[in-house]
């Protein structure tokens, strides 16, 4: 924009802005020197409206309105995530603040095409992580943020006092503590959806071929000696024969 200093020290715009409320418009004012005491200020008028200086409230920092700007389209892919993912309130809230596999998943969408390899990359692992967790919720869970809770504690036990991962999955213990074993979690270790992820791929190939996980672990080598073979042969007739 072009100005002029005229005599009574203003700098004034050559042509009128268009100004239309609720529009931000950039500008920037480069002084490079005023006389000891003089100061700058800011002000406007329109063909109505005499001239007076601009308030405070109308005048915003570029990097707040960059700050504003990311804030909203960060906010509005958001919602177009979460019309996608379905979460709860207290899913969104856990798994974009707690779950350490997650956390800060939202703070890290994009919002002005700069985002690194590397961070898209760690980025698409936690969304990765999150579509396991909506496709698990959709074939197990009954009742709402029965997972999440799961996640904040896998030991918490249902109103009846049993444990509450049991009674989603329909698992049984000793399934589950022999897989554990195997691949040395703990418990806790399943408020982690990437191991989480690892136990229930095992734990639905242990309920697909209706063996004790003991068993199916035993018998997963590469080179099975005849005398495991001969064991497996003949705890398949058992369970077949016992079946006709």
């Amino acid at each position: 924009m072009l100005v002029t200093i005229d005599a009574t020290g203003e700098i004034k715009n050559n042509v009128p802005l268009n100004l239309k409320n609720g529009e931000l418009h950039a500008a920037e004012l480069i002084i490079s020197s005023l006389p000891v005491g003089d100061s700058a200020k800011l002000s406007w008028r329109t063909k109505g409206m005499a001239k007076v200086p601009i308030s405070s409230s109308y005048i915003y920092s570029k990097q707040n309105v960059d700050y504003a700007k990311a804030s909203l389209i960060r906010l509005q892919k958001t919602a177009m995530l979460n019309r996608l993912l379905k979460f709860t309130t207290n899913e969104l809230e856990y798994f974009a603040a707690q779950n350490a596999g997650t956390k800060n998943f939202l703070n890290e969408l994009d919002t002005d095409g700069t985002i690194t390899d590397a961070d898209l990359h760690n980025l698409w692992k936690k969304l990765f992580l999150l579509l396991f967790f909506v496709g698990l919720k959709s074939e197990t869970e009954q009742e709402e943020n029965s997972w999440v809770q799961v996640l904040e504690d896998p030991e918490i036990k249902n109103l009846q006092g049993n444990n509450l991962l049991l009674g989603i999955t329909n698992w049984k213990k000793t399934d589950l503590d022999a897989v554990l074993a195997h691949f040395t979690f703990i418990m806790a270790d399943l408020s982690q959806l990437s191991k989480l992820k690892k136990v229930v791929a095992a734990m639905n190939l242990v309920t697909t071929v209706d063996y004790p996980a003991a068993d199916v672990i035993s018998w997963s080598v590469a080179t099975p000696a005849l005398a495991l073979i001969n064991d497996i042969k003949q705890k398949i007739k058992d369970k077949t024969d016992g079946e006709l």
